[in-house]
């Protein structure tokens, strides 16, 4: 089966998403496995369902990803999950997003493998597990609502 609608991995890097919808799928909209140098911005993402726990957009063993400016919501249907997992990735960026209802946390920065996480000018609506899971090394979590 596929991982997610978009699949970046090991040689990927310096790429841009922006401007897409991600709508109704049941599958993570982005799924960033071994790669590098990306910036996902202005996009839609709404929807996301599936069996277990499923991130709208996961990241993975992947330095350097910005998002930001984006809209990240889990679907209506009941699935679980973050808006924005990171495991053992590092300099990350998650900026000026609107991340809502995701019945997790909308960014879960999941361990002390994720170096230099910034979490900034967000906001985060219904949440339950919480805004922000910041188990990262020297991460940054300011200025969000």
């Amino acid at each position: 089966t596929e991982k997610a609608c978009i699949y970046l991995t090991s040689g990927s890097g310096w790429n841009e998403i922006t401007g897409n919808t991600f709508y109704a799928l049941n599958k993570p909209a982005m799924f960033f496995d071994n790669a590098n140098q990306t910036v996902v911005a202005n996009n839609i993402i709404e929807g996301i369902s599936g069996a277990g726990t499923i991130y709208d957009i996961q990241i993975k063993d992947s330095n350097r990803i910005v998002i930001t400016a984006n809209y990240i919501k889990i679907a209506d249907d009941g699935s679980v999950g973050d808006g924005v997992f990171l495991t053992n990735s590092d300099f990350c960026v998650v900026s000026g997003n609107v991340i809502t209802d995701n019945r997790r946390y909308g960014v879960n920065i999941s361990g002390s493998t994720c170096d230099e996480t910034a979490v900034v000018g967000n906001v985060f609506y219904n949440n339950p597990t919480g805004a922000v899971n910041n188990l990262g090394t020297l991460s940054v979590v300011a200025n969000n609502s």
